[in-house]
Formats: C-alpha cells, sequence, structure tokens
C-alpha cells in the first residue's frame, strides 16, 4: 500500500487529499494516514495541510521495500515481488530460502557474508554497493545455466556505459572491471530437479561509494564514485541493468545460446586477445585467449598450438600484464 502511496503523491504535482487517495485506494482515510506517518518514518519529507491535503516535497533517494516495488512495476511483469533488508547475511543465501515465491528481486544495504566465485568474501559494507539478487524460474537445462551469468555481465556493462559512458569490460567469467580493476562481480547458483533448473540464483554486487579501499584491494578494486566523481542513484542503476537484463533473458531463451550477442560480449572482454594464466586445482596453465564461444565457454590456446575450452565454475583467469588481475 505505501508503494501505491508514494506513485500518487509522485504522480500529483501539488497537493492530494486524504478523501482523494482513499477513494482511489479503496481504504479508509485513517489507513491512509497511517501509511503517511510510516513514510514520514521512513525519512520521507511529506508536507501535510490543512483542506488540501498531502505533498511529496523530498526527492532524495530512498530505497526500500516500497521503492523496489514501484520499480519492478515499471519494468513489466517480469518480477511478482521485491524485498529489501538494511542488512542481512548474504542475498543469495535469502533468495534460496524462498522455495515458493517466484520471479523476486532482493536488495540489501549492507551483507555480513557477501560471497564471491570460488567462496571467496566479498566486500560489503553498509551503503558501500549495489547487493542484490534475482531468483527466477527459467525454462532451462543446467547446462544452459551458465550462460545467464555472461548475459548479467552484459547487462551491467550496458547499465554502466549508458549512465555513465565509462569503459568498463567483463573479465571472463563472471567480473566487471574498468582499466583491470574489479567493480563488480557475479555469482551465479541454481537447484535443479532431473534435468531441469528449479530456481537460478543471480546475484551480483557493485562497488559504488567506497573513497578508499584498504590493503591489497587498494590495487584490485574501484568502485563508480572513485570513477566518475559524481553522485551515483542506485535505484536508477539497479532499474536500468534489470531493464538490460531482462530484454538479453527474453532473447536467450529463444535462441537458447549466446550466439544473438556473441560479438557484443567479445568485443567487451578484457582477456579475448590477450595471454592469460589459468589457475586450476592449484595448477598454473598459460594460454592464449582465443574468443569467447556462443554457450559462453573460453577457447584457448597453449603454447603447442592445441585449443581448449575453459568452463565457467573451473578456473580463475588473470592476463600476464597486470591488465586484468
Amino acid at each position: 500500500m505505501k508503494e501505491k502511496i508514494l506513485g500518487l503523491l509522485r504522480n500529483t504535482e501539488n497537493y492530494i487529499s486524504g478523501e482523494k487517495m482513499s477513494s482511489v485506494l479503496g481504504v479508509s482515510r485513517t489507513a491512509v494516514w497511517k501509511h503517511i506517518k510510516a513514510l514520514k518514518q521512513q525519512g520521507y519529507q511529506i508536507e501535510s495541510k490543512s483542506g488540501y491535503g498531502y505533498h511529496l516535497i523530498d526527492e532524495k533517494e530512498h530505497i526500500n521495500k516500497e521503492e523496489l516495488k514501484i520499480l519492478i512495476h515499471q519494468l513489466g511483469d517480469f518480477f511478482t515481488d521485491a524485498e529489501y533488508f538494511d542488512k542481512i547475511d548474504s542475498t543469495n543465501v535469502y533468495a534460496k530460502s524462498l522455495k515458493h515465491r517466484m520471479n523476486t528481486l532482493i536488495v540489501a544495504n549492507e551483507q555480513s557474508m557477501g560471497r564471491g566465485r570460488l567462496g571467496r568474501d566479498w566486500e560489503s559494507g553498509s551503503g558501500h554497493g549495489i547487493y542484490m539478487t534475482l531468483k527466477i524460474h527459467p525454462d532451462l537445462m543446467p547446462s544452459e545455466a551458465v550462460n545467464m551469468t555472461q548475459i548479467m555481465a552484459l547487462a551491467t556493462i550496458r547499465a554502466l556505459r549508458k549512465l555513465y559512458d565509462i569503459e568498463v569490460l567483463i573479465k571472463w567469467p563472471n567480473d566487471i572491471v574498468f582499466k583491470g580493476k574489479k567493480i563488480a562481480g557475479i555469482l551465479t547458483e541454481m537447484t535443479t530437479e532431473i534435468n531441469q533448473i528449479d530456481q537460478l540464483i543471480i546475484g551480483i554486487g557493485i562497488n559504488i561509494n567506497q573513497d578508499v579501499f584498504i590493503g591489497e584491494l587498494e590495487y584490485k578494486a574501484i568502485s563508480l564514485k572513485q570513477i566518475t566523481d559524481k553522485e551515483i542513484s542506485k535505484l536508477t542503476l539497479i532499474k536500468q541493468i534489470l531493464f538490460e537484463f531482462i530484454e538479453l533473458y527474453n532473447e536467450f531463451i529463444i535462441h537458447r545460446n549466446l550466439e544473438y550477442v556473441i560479438d557484443e560480449i567479445n568485443n567487451y572482454s578484457s582477456v579475448v586477445g590477450k595471454e592469460i594464466i589459468a589457475i586450476d586445482k592449484g595448477k598454473t596453465y598459460n594460454y592464449k585467449a582465443e574468443y569467447i564461444d556462443k554457450d559462453g565457454r573460453l577457447i584457448v590456446r597453449d603454447d603447442k598450438g592445441q585449443y581448449k575450452e575453459l568452463l565457467f565454475g573451473e578456473i580463475s583467469v588473470r592476463s600476464k600484464d597486470g591488465y586484468s588481475k
């Protein structure tokens, strides 16, 4: 209900009376007043004027469940629900607990147990970034799930380039980098039934407001604030990423592989065409990264000229020249 009241306030140029909101929403004026009071407690500046009604005078960005529900409604019918947490252990872990909830967006202000690939920790401090998970139920085979990481990576690249005009790249398979430093990471997980995906969990963390990174991260990570020196609207970025993802996802369901965007994925790759080191089970291998194929695999060539397919989840890739550490 609060998101509907926010919508009415934003779509009214001046004041809107409690009586009119009551009539439009089909609730009592007392219920309207209670929701207005709750919104004020959340930090919204809503002016009340006798004989006129209510007026939203504060358009400072707020991220909460109501704003997320407004956002997913603007994106069509892809999502059925949204959740927001000021602090949570992990948005991916929470998504897995929603056994009977259909396509759901989960966003957190802070994670206490944020994770990346191969069990690595992901710095998820309060207010520092976007930490969100998409819980979806695609009609896909488990072998096709690997492509969802590439789709989310491309959606993020498109969004960051469109909104901020920055030359970010995809470090295969799941990182977004700017001049070799990591700005975002994606973690895709799934549960299956026989040969069908039951639920697909796509988590993404994006560095937004960090002014500095401490220790080793100083040389490995970077934030949007450091790159743009601008105020970043998290809701705007979330919305753009989801818009791009939904568009790419719907196309993938038709094609069932990445051929329709494979040139774009290769053009935005930070490793294709480079000498790389692949790490697998503690051993290192030297390759030349040739291209990413339509099934999301990285095709490499060894020093003997032999080609090999590197699969998602098996390796970590670092370029020898230090560009994509």
